[in-house]
């Protein structure tokens, strides 16, 4: 949801409005992977103008705004194996998808470097 907001007043109302030592945990898609950019440029009417994705520059504003702000991205892998999801059988789905999220989280985790590049960050807000 807050893809959809002007970041920075969003943010500032929501450290405003956030009790003490309250968390606010947002799920939000990333706007660095190649994949996930070619997709979304070949299907522009999925989207409105006012949701671009996230970048690292917005991660740096969430971190001015919460200090103790937190992130962890996930479906690194799914992005490139998101087709082999339909010609599976159903059966099988739920345990390939599951397989793929330990992959990415064991890459993820050996390659930090790699994770601008997710299709999800969860990012926790928190001051302090």
């Amino acid at each position: 949801m807050l893809h959809h907001l002007d970041l920075p007043d969003a943010l500032s109302e929501l450290r405003r409005v956030r009790r003490p030592r309250g968390v606010a945990v947002f799920t939000e898609p990333l706007a660095h992977n190649p994949l996930l950019r070619l997709g979304r440029r070949l299907t522009p009417a999925a989207r409105t103008p006012d949701e671009p994705s996230l970048t690292v520059a917005d991660w740096r504003l969430y971190a001015e705004i919460f200090p103790a702000f937190e992130q962890h991205e996930v479906e690194f892998l799914s992005v490139p194996l998101m087709p082999l999801d339909s010609v599976l059988p159903r059966r099988c789905q739920r345990r390939f998808a599951a397989r793929v999220a330990r992959w990415d989280d064991r890459l993820l985790a050996r390659f930090p470097g790699l994770t601008r590049f997710a299709r999800i960050t969860f990012l926790v807000l928190r001051q302090s």
